[in-house]
């Protein structure tokens, strides 16, 4: 007997042990509380969104809030589902298990066996693990990925993960490796009853196909993130996804946008972010800050096509020197008689 089905006879040996004092091996039981966590945070942040009057945040987190929910709503109607009454189901052979195991090899680029060791804290459970092929949706590469079936022969449970060998996540959402993986928890879907009932008649074969086929369809109803987030570019004022090809950058902090959120510059022509742009104090065109210069006296910034002399209007106005009194001014005060000047000046003097 060759090493690798005798690997795969001491597998099939401690799932029997698995069956033999159960109806059917249900999945644990475990109460999505991080789920709740993460949705209860999320409304927090939206609220104060909310309360400030943050427009872009608030939309960006409703949508976020939605997706949350949508998954814990999904996590617990799969508890609800484990509570109903195990089904009545005949126990699984030692031959099935096995033909079963070395079945994997056939459907999956490498199968890995592992068994719980009494003196390691780290080898606490039986382990039966296949690698798939590297998954991909369009354009986009997400690797392959180890589905890990773990039970524990003593303790007649399993569990299972699904984790990225050649994690590609999502950019705001540094746990999804993939739409319907989060950390390590597939989002089964419609899967959920067909994969509990390959475990409860012991199809391993079928189980882990049926997983492999989760990961290869996407599904925008039931993912941890939408397919759209791996492509394009998300602009940095509203939130929003928008094909590369599309986006806009701003001239001056760089960061990229999407048309409804790109500015122009009425002098330059460039495209701009609306924090990088600032009205004209005068006109009050929004210009970008290389377009516009301070007043020499106020220092307000003002478009070059507003500014006289390097002033504002105001200020040069305020600025404009008075004129001397005119020529004709001083003539008539020379032109004044003696006489004149003497009646006006000699009333009090020769007083009758």
């Amino acid at each position: 007997m060759d090493q690798s089905r005798r690997l795969a006879l001491r597998a099939a040996r401690r799932l029997e042990c698995c069956y033999s004092c159960l109806k059917s091996p249900p999945l644990p039981l475990v109460w999505p509380a991080e789920d709740w966590q993460r949705c209860e945070r999320t409304f927090r942040l939206l609220r104060k969104a909310d309360a400030r009057g943050w427009l872009l945040a608030g939309s960006r987190l409703r949508k976020q809030l939605a997706g949350e929910l949508g998954v814990f709503i999904a996590q617990v109607s799969h508890v609800r589902e484990q509570l109903a009454p195990a089904s009545e189901c005949s126990r699984p052979t030692l031959r099935l298990l096995l033909d079963e195991i070395l079945a994997l090899e056939s459907e999956f680029p490498q199968v890995c066996t592992a068994f719980a060791n009494k003196a390691s804290r780290a080898n606490k459970e039986d382990l039966l693990a296949v690698h798939t092929e590297p998954i991909r949706f369009e354009e986009i590469e997400f690797g392959p990925f180890e589905i890990r079936l773990s039970f524990d022969h003593v303790q007649r449970c399993f569990d299972y993960r699904v984790l990225a060998l050649e994690p590609s996540p999502a950019p705001y959402h540094s746990a999804v490796t993939h739409p319907h993986v989060q950390g390590d928890l597939l989002c089964e879907g419609e899967a959920r009853q067909p994969l509990r009932k390959a475990l409860e008649d012991g199809r391993m074969s079928d189980f882990f196909l049926i997983v492999t086929r989760v990961l290869q369809t996407y599904n925008a109803d039931s993912a941890f993130a939408e397919l759209s987030e791996w492509s394009g570019i998300r602009c940095r004022a509203c939130g929003d996804m928008v094909p590369e090809e599309d986006a806009l950058r701003c001239q001056s902090c760089d960061d990229e946008l999407c048309n409804d959120c790109c500015e122009h510059c009425p002098k330059c022509l460039d495209d701009f972010c609306s924090t990088c742009l600032e009205a004209c104090g005068d006109c009050e065109r929004r210009c970008c800050r290389g377009c516009l210069q301070p007043c020499a006296s106020c220092e307000e910034l003002f478009c070059r096509g507003c500014l006289t002399h390097q002033d504002c209007e105001t200020c040069h106005d305020s600025h404009a020197i008075p004129e001397d009194l005119d020529g004709d001014s001083h003539e008539n005060i020379l032109e004044h008689t003696p006489e004149e000047s003497a009646t006006g000046s000699g009333g009090s003097l020769h007083a009758p």
